[in-house]
C-alpha cells in the first residue's frame, strides 16, 4: 500500500519540507518538535498537532522527515531517524550525515524491514537535475577531462552528491592537502582570503576546488558568497552549473584551424559559428520563489523518490552504497580543509540585478560623454 502519512521533525529548514508534503498529496499529520513558539506557529499554520516526543506520535505513521541536525553537528537527527525507524517508519533524513552515523542508521532500518535515505537536497532542484543529465549526456558524446568546482563549506555534502551523480560515480576520488595562505595576501589586501583551493581527483578525474571554509558562529546557515558553481570540460567543450539554481550553460571548445601556410585561420568563414547556450529557462527563479515553489518542489521530488522505491519494494543496496560513499568522501573533504575560520561580517545587502544593470547604463553614458568631449 502507498505511504501516505507523514510527520515532519524538526520546525526550522523543516519548513521547506512542510510545504513540499503538501505539494506532494501526502497526508500531513503532525509536527515532531521541541514544542518552541516557532514550532508551534506552525503547527497552526498547517492544522496538524504537535508533538515534543516519539512516543507521543499516533501509531499510523508511515514516514518521517527528519529535519533536525545530525550528529556531525552535535544535533539529535540521527538518534531521532533511528528511534522512529525502530517504530517500524520510513524515513527521509536531511543532510548531511556522517558515514559511521549513516551505516548504523541503515542496519536499524534493515532490521526493521523499512526504508531510510539521506535526501542530499540539491540534487533534486531542477537545475541541477538537468546539469546532471546534461553531464551523463556529455559523457556519452565525448571524453571528459576536468572538473573546476566551487561551494560554501555548509553545503559541501550536496557539492560532493552533485558531482558524483554528474560524473556516474564519485571514486576514485583524491582531495590533496591545499597550500597554506600566505600572510602577505590578507595584510596587503582587502581582509581574509574568502576560498581555499584545492587540487584532487573525483570520478577519476582532475579536480580543482575552491571552498568558502568560513562559518558565522552565530548564523551558519547565512553569509555564503555562492552555493555552488560547476564546470565540467570535455574534448568537445564545457559544461556549467553557473549556480545552484541555474543556468545550465554548454560552452563548446574554441579551435581555429591552421591554413596550409601555418597561420591561424582567422577567418569566420573557418570555423563553427556553435557558441555558448543556456540549456533550460533563460531566467533562473528569484530567491522568493525559491522558498515557496522551488525548494518545496524539490522535496517533493525526494519523497515521491523514496516512496516508489517503497512501493516496488526496490533493492536500494546501489543507493545505500552511493550514500556511504558521498558522506566518506565529504568526510575526507572537510578533514582535508581543517576547521571552517569563523565569520562575523555585517548583514550583507543583496544588489539587486536591476540596480547594477542601471548603473551599468548609467557608466555608458558617462563614457559617451567623455568619447564626445
Amino acid at each position: 500500500m502507498t505511504v501516505k502519512r507523514v510527520v515532519v521533525c524538526g520546525a526550522g529548514f523543516g519548513q521547506i519540507y512542510l510545504a513540499g508534503v503538501a505539494l506532494s498529496g501526502l497526508e500531513l499529520i503532525g509536527i515532531l518538535s521541541r514544542g518552541s513558539a516557532h514550532s508551534r506557529a506552525q503547527a497552526r499554520r498547517w492544522g496538524v498537532p504537535l508533538y515534543t516526543s516519539v512516543r507521543d506520535l499516533p501509531g499510523d505513521v508511515e514516514l518521517a522527515c527528519v529535519v533536525v541536525r545530525s550528529e556531525v553537528f552535535g544535533g539529535p537527527g540521527s538518534e531521532l531517524a533511528r528511534e522512529l525507524l525502530a517504530r517500524g517508519v520510513h524515513v527521509l533524513q536531511e543532510q548531511p550525515v556522517h558515514a559511521d552515523d549513516l551505516a548504523k542508521t541503515l542496519r536499524v532500518a534493515r532490521k526493521h524491514g523499512v526504508s531510510y535515505r539521506v535526501n542530499p537536497f540539491y540534487a533534486y532542484l531542477p537545475a541541477v537535475r538537468r546539469f546532471i543529465r546534461a553531464a551523463r549526456a556529455l559523457a556519452r558524446l565525448r571524453r571528459l577531462s576536468f572538473v573546476d568546482a566551487m561551494g560554501a563549506v555548509q553545503v559541501s555534502y550536496p557539492l560532493v552528491d552533485v558531482l558524483g551523480r554528474a560524473l556516474g560515480g564519485l571514486r576514485p576520488w583524491v582531495f590533496c592537502e591545499p597550500p597554506e595562505m600566505p600572510d602577505e595576501l590578507a595584510t596587503r589586501g582587502t581582509g581574509e582570503v574568502p576560498f581555499r583551493s584545492l587540487h584532487g581527483l573525483i570520478g577519476g578525474l582532475p579536480l580543482t576546488l575552491r571552498v568558502q571554509n568560513q562559518l558565522h558562529p552565530g548564523d551558519p546557515d547565512n553569509h555564503a558568497h555562492l552555493l555552488h558553481r560547476i564546470a565540467i570540460g570535455s574534448d568537445g567543450g564545457v559544461l556549467t552549473l553557473a549556480d545552484t539554481h541555474g543556468p545550465v550553460l554548454w560552452t563548446p571548445r574554441t579551435h581555429v584551424p591552421r591554413e596550409d601556410s601555418g597561420n591561424l585561420a582567422l577567418d569566420g568563414r573557418a570555423v563553427s559559428d556553435a557558441g555558448t547556450v543556456i540549456l533550460g529557462p533563460q531566467q533562473p527563479p528569484g530567491f522568493a520563489r525559491l522558498l515557496d515553489e522551488t525548494w518545496p518542489d524539490g522535496v517533493r521530488v525526494a519523497l515521491e523518490e523514496l516512496i516508489a522505491a517503497i512501493d516496488q519494494r526496490a533493492d536500494l543496496g546501489a543507493v545505500d552504497q552511493y550514500a556511504l560513499a558521498t558522506s566518506a568522501a565529504w568526510q575526507e573533504l572537510t578533514r582535508t580543509l581543517g576547521p571552517a575560520n569563523p565569520l562575523r561580517p555585517s548583514t550583507p545587502r543583496p544588489l539587486p540585478g536591476t540596480e547594477l544593470l542601471a548603473e551599468i547604463d548609467r557608466l555608458a553614458e558617462i563614457d559617451r560623454t567623455n568619447e564626445c568631449a
